[in-house]
């Protein structure tokens, strides 16, 4: 029972920050002077989207985890030495995710001419493409069987879920409303899909459900 009390009580902490964090950002973006710009492409709006979700889960996973304490309050870890051992792989996933984030902010806003110039935007991309693969090289060892399993699996299942997306986008853009496929909204599904491959996967484990 008190296991089940600190599991709720988890998962409400996390809804609460998630919820006032997500609040506070759409509040203050939507009144940014680049928004409507933005707006107005729907692919440059979509990929700004995916990069906010992207920025808000590294900075909130960077945060917590580089303090064992708050990372045994909020986070899916067992407890203070569980989050004290997990560290490393959190503050490197939390610097992969600030990156692409960004990198994502920026594509979008160079795409619709907000002060940001493409070459800003292509190197912050290749640069959060590059730690991803430096870093993952360099924590591989720190991960168990289950971490390792389950990072092939949201590769499978991301590939999955974007070509059976990009099935149904390029027919019905062809058949259908005729709407050309989006260079930056591709950029958007593809990182949006490695997103939901993730969640799928760890779902699927039981990684999700916060411990007690």
């Amino acid at each position: 029972m008190e296991a089940s009390r600190k599991g709720l009580g988890k998962i409400i902490l996390q809804a609460a920050i998630g919820g006032l964090v997500g609040y506070s950002v759409a509040y203050f973006g939507a009144r940014s002077p680049w928004f409507d710009q933005i707006a107005e492409q729907p692919g440059a709006l979509a990929l700004a989207g995916v990069g906010l979700i992207y920025l808000l889960i590294g900075l909130f996973v960077g945060l917590a985890g580089a303090n064992p304490q708050i990372s045994a309050a909020v986070l899916n870890v067992a407890d203070v030495e569980d989050a004290r051992a997990q560290r490393p792989v959190l503050v490197a996933s939390s610097a992969v995710f600030v990156a692409f984030g960004a990198a994502q902010l920026l594509l979008a806003m160079a795409a619709t001419g907000v002060a940001v110039p493409p070459v800003l935007a292509i190197s912050a991309t290749a640069l959060a493409l590059t730690m991803a693969i430096v870093l993952t090289w360099l924590q591989w060892s720190r991960y168990d069987e289950l971490l390792k399993l389950v990072s092939w699996e949201s590769g499978a299942f991301s590939l999955a879920l974007l070509a059976v997306l990009l099935l149904v986008w390029a027919i019905i853009a062809e058949f259908g409303s005729r709407v050309a496929i989006d260079p930056m909204g591709l950029v958007a599904l593809l990182m949006g899909s490695i997103l939901v491959g993730s969640f799928i996967a760890t779902g699927r484990r039981g990684m999700l459900n916060p411990a007690a």
